[in-house]
């Protein structure tokens, strides 16, 4: 999914977490001036960030 997608569904914030274990901070960032190709990363736990 890309940024533009996200538009044409009304989308303009995204809530970004820190994987850090220590950490887990949050945050609702905008990305309305991010580039509409921009591609929003999958959110699916990765085997490499396991503790």
């Amino acid at each position: 999914m890309t940024l533009a997608n996200m538009r044409d569904l009304g989308v303009r914030n995204l809530l970004v977490s820190c994987l850090n274990h220590a950490c887990r901070h949050e945050a609702v960032l905008d990305v309305s001036a991010y580039p509409a190709g921009t591609e929003v990363p999958s959110f699916a736990r990765r085997s490499h960030l396991r503790d």
